[in-house]
Order: C-alpha cells, then sequence, then structure tokens
C-alpha cells in the first residue's frame, strides 16, 4: 500500500501543475473588463455589449463580480463584433439587468466545494503530520477489512451506524451542480423575488429588427435606419456596416375634376440604394442614391449623405446605478441633390429629430418631425414632415409595421408592411403602400384643384456585416 502511494504522487502532482498552467494560460487570454447585462432571458443567457472587438470568443468562461462579491459564471456561446450572449453556468445571487458587473476570467478553484475544502486542508498539512497519520490509517484499514469478513448482526449494526454519521456531509456538493437548473443556492425569497421576471426577448428583438433596416424617409430616398418610411430613433449597431435595397412601384390615378381637364396621374418606380455605418454604440452615417422613372419618359436621379445621433437616455435606480429607459431620441440631418432631364438640378436638405417608445415588450410607436428644404433655380422652398409609426413583433422573426407620413403641401403617404428576419445578417421587407397629393390648377384665369392618387407596394432587402 505504501509503494503505490508513493510512485502515484508525483504524477499526482505532475497533473496538478499542468492543470494549473493550463487555467493560467486560459486566463491570460481572457481580457478582464467592465459590462452591463442589457438583457436576461428566461432560457438561462444573458446579453450585453462587449464582443469580438473586446477580445473576446466563443467559450471564454467569466465571473461575474459586483462590490467584491462573485455573482455567477457565464460562458460565452454567440459572440458578435460589439456584442455576446452567455450562458449562466453557475449562480450565487440573481443577475440584474441594467446593472454593471466587472467579468474577471474564470477560476475553477475561486469557489470550492465543502469536499474539495476538507480535502485541500488535508494536503496542506506538513509532511510530519500526513506521515504521524499514515501508519493509524493503515491500522484502522486493517481492522476493517477483519471485520468486514464477520457476519455478525453487531457488526452489521455498528457498520450502518459509522457510515450513517458522515451522510449528511455530502449535503453541500449539491450546491455544485451546473447553474443551468438555475435552483443551486437559492432561499425561497429569493426564488419569488426572481419569480416575476419577465423575458424581454420580443422588445430586444424589435430593435435588432429596426436597426437592421433601412426606411426611405418619405420619397426623399434618404436610407435613415428605421421603419419602411419613417426614421426612428435607432442607429446601426456600433462598428458595423448595413447595405439596403428597395424597389417602390406605385400606380396612379386621378379624380373626376382632373380626369375632365384631361389630366391624368402618371404610374412611378424607383429602385433605392444605401449604404449605413455606426460610428458609435449612439451615432450612424448613411449615403444613398436612386433613381424615379415615370412611364420610362423621364428619370429623376437622388443623392444623399446624412448623419443621425441617438441621445443616451438613463434614469437612476434606488442603489445609485443607471439603466436606458423605454425612451429613445435622436437628431439626424442630410444634404442631397436632384437632378431630372426637364428641369436644373436643385439640392434639398431633410433635417429633424426621431422619438421612440416601448408601449409593451412587444409593441413601440415612432414619432418623427422634421423640415425639408429645397432650392434651386433661383427660387427655394420649405415645407414641414411629420409621421407617426407602430411595431409589433409578431414573432422573433416577423415584425408588423403601420405608418403615416404628412407633407406640408398636402403629400400624404400610408404604408402597412412586415419586416422579417431571414437570419441575424439578413432582413426581407415587403409592404403595401397609398399615396395623395393635391394638386392646383390654373386654367385661362379659373383655379381647379385635385387629387392624385397613387397605390402600390415596396420590397426591400438589408443585410448587415
Amino acid at each position: 500500500m505504501k509503494k503505490i502511494v508513493r510512485v502515484g504522487l508525483p504524477a499526482f502532482v505532475a497533473a496538478i501543475a499542468v492543470a494549473a498552467f493550463m487555467c493560467a494560460s486560459a486566463r491570460a487570454e481572457q481580457p478582464s473588463f467592465s459590462a452591463m447585462i442589457n438583457v436576461v432571458f428566461e432560457n438561462n443567457t444573458v446579453m450585453f455589449y462587449k464582443g469580438t472587438g473586446a477580445g473576446l470568443s466563443k467559450g471564454h468562461v467569466y465571473t461575474l463580480v459586483q462590490d467584491g462579491r462573485p455573482v455567477a459564471s457565464v460562458e460565452i456561446e454567440k459572440v458578435d463584433i460589439s456584442y455576446s450572449i452567455a450562458r449562466i453556468v453557475s449562480l450565487e445571487r440573481p443577475i440584474r439587468e441594467g446593472a454593471t458587473y466587472t467579468f474577471q476570467p474564470f477560476v475553477p478553484e475561486a469557489v470550492p466545494s465543502a469536499g474539495e475544502t476538507e480535502k485541500r486542508g488535508r494536503a496542506s498539512k506538513p509532511a510530519e503530520e500526513s506521515a504521524a497519520e499514515e501508519k493509524p490509517a493503515e491500522k484502522q484499514e486493517t481492522i476493517e477489512v477483519k471485520e468486514s469478513a464477520k457476519t455478525s448482526k453487531r457488526r452489521e449494526t455498528r457498520t450502518a451506524s459509522e457510515e450513517a454519521a458522515p451522510a449528511p456531509a455530502p449535503a453541500p456538493a449539491a450546491e455544485e451542480k451546473p447553474a443551468a437548473d438555475r435552483k443551486r443556492g437559492k432561499s425561497e425569497p429569493e426564488k419569488a423575488e426572481e419569480k416575476p421576471k419577465k423575458e424581454k426577448t420580443a422588445k430586444t428583438t424589435d430593435e435588432k429588427a429596426i436597426k437592421t433596416g433601412a426606411s426611405t424617409t418619405g420619397t426623399f430616398g434618404v436610407g435613415f435606419t428605421g421603419l419602411h418610411i419613417i426614421p426612428t430613433a435607432q442607429v446601426v449597431p456600433e462598428h458595423q456596416a448595413r447595405i439596403s435595397y428597395m424597389h417602390n412601384k406605385l400606380n396612379g390615378s386621378t379624380d373626376t375634376v382632373l380626369q375632365a381637364l384631361g389630366i391624368e396621374a402618371e404610374d412611378t418606380n424607383m429602385n433605392s440604394y444605401h449604404f449605413g455605418y455606426g460610428l458609435s454604440a449612439n451615432a450612424e452615417i448613411i449615403a444613398s442614391g436612386a433613381e424615379e422613372s415615370v412611364n420610362a419618359l423621364y428619370d429623376t436621379k437622388l443623392s444623399s449623405i446624412a448623419a443621425k445621433y441617438r441621445i443616451p437616455m438613463t434614469s437612476m435606480k434606488k442603489d445609485k446605478s443607471e439603466e436606458e429607459t423605454d425612451l429613445y431620441l435622436a437628431i439626424m440631418g442630410s444634404q442631397g441633390k436632384v437632378r431630372t432631364g426637364f428641369v436644373s438640378s436643385y439640392k434639398f436638405s431633410v433635417y429633424g429629430a426621431a422619438i421612440d417608445y416601448h408601449v409593451s415588450e412587444q409593441t413601440s410607436v415612432h414619432g418623427f418631425y422634421g423640415r425639408a428644404k429645397l432650392s434651386g433655380s433661383g427660387a427655394s422652398a420649405k415645407e414641414k414632415l411629420t409621421g407617426l409609426g407602430i411595431s409589433h413583433a409578431y414573432s422573433e422573426q416577423a415584425f408588423l409595421f403601420a405608418e403615416h407620413m404628412r407633407l406640408e403641401d398636402g403629400e400624404r403617404m400610408n404604408s402597412l408592411g412586415v419586416r422579417y428576419l431571414y437570419s441575424d445578417e439578413i432582413a426581407l421587407d415587403a409592404a403595401y403602400q397609398m399615396c395623395t397629393e393635391n394638386y392646383s390648377y390654373d386654367m385661362g384665369g379659373t383655379i381647379y384643384s385635385g387629387r392624385f392618387k397613387y397605390k402600390g407596394y415596396q420590397l426591400g432587402a438589408n443585410m448587415m456585416f
């Protein structure tokens, strides 16, 4: 028995040294950082805005620390350039949305079980004490072997009583179960406190669906991040780019007054292209180009450059930590040029503000107020733009949009559509649109007023990279 112990001890020590070296190497590759937990999902995962840009990789394991106390351990399952999704593998205290934690590389020895603590305590004893305890251990083993051969009821009773005594010792080991069960080491008050927590998947995905697509900003073809025609307060994610393509087709008709004058509305087709880039978590720049044709008689070309800044809106909690509110505000502006085959080129600018509010976890409302200025050929004009929209998460992939935009000159636009998240990087758009325009004509001193009506559709594709 002694020989076996002496021969196995060096191998055991070597294995411990190798494991310690591997853990140290793994920790060296993982950076420490602080981040806010944006979402706690019901499937035991969390989302925070740190990704490969901060040196994170899939499989990294971290210990979340707050006020010097470990809260949980998480393992990164999905990582993007600006955000990560990690699974909770152990839990000491509930993780709160909006709270900021220090992420430290996970150290397996940092939270030892009761059994491991007892073993380490024995291993840390001086060699003299270990040697002194070795002989009694052998003696006790010999006695147990001899007595184990007996079959008397007295021995069985004594053995049962001796073995029953340490039985409660493994109880703490139950706390070492993976925290995927989400019940480890929690008192009943903690469970009761955590139970009302609701998942914000739909709300977060609603924001993601909006960030994935571009709007046309009415008929100006400026591709601000937004719904189908209304810009919102969302922006392209930080250090990510988005390209968008949209095709609009509208069939025109006139009312009886204009028909009597022989004036007919023309069908229109527009194709627009947009490139957006997230300069930061709250700022984006947009480059757009569009071509509009009317019955293939002439083409109108538009080009513009735009920028948007989202104003961070936070509220102070009782524990003096900050969290994002359900209200978002952004300001934006663009400069563009229009070229046609019939009139001189003219310049235009669109600027304004957008506000988003989350009514519920599935529904958000969006408002836009701005002004458009057109100048060229020695003339200029200004008009107001107002818009109102609503978005609803029908599922984790499909989002419904309803929008209305009004221009001061009497033009109205309405849109009912859907945005479908084909993947995390690709979104597809489809919408039914209606538009009306009011016109006045001076015919020999007599002014006739009429209205053009347009009905059609919009199709689009957006890709993030």
